[in-house]
């Protein structure tokens, strides 16, 4: 029960605006960017070997 009063506690001090979720959102639109430009950069090639 102690445990269950603590994480209550945590949530209502969450900061939405927090460091810690910028870094992790710019990790993920990073890695969704990097993935788009490879798949982009693999399709291009392909299609140069069908011209």
């Amino acid at each position: 029960m102690a445990a269950l009063l603590e994480l209550v506690k945590t949530m209502k001090t969450f900061d939405s605006n927090s460091m810690f979720l910028f870094i992790v959102a710019g990790i993920i639109i990073l890695f969704v960017v990097a993935q788009s430009i490879f798949f982009l950069i693999k399709a291009w090639k392909r299609a140069e070997e069908f011209n």
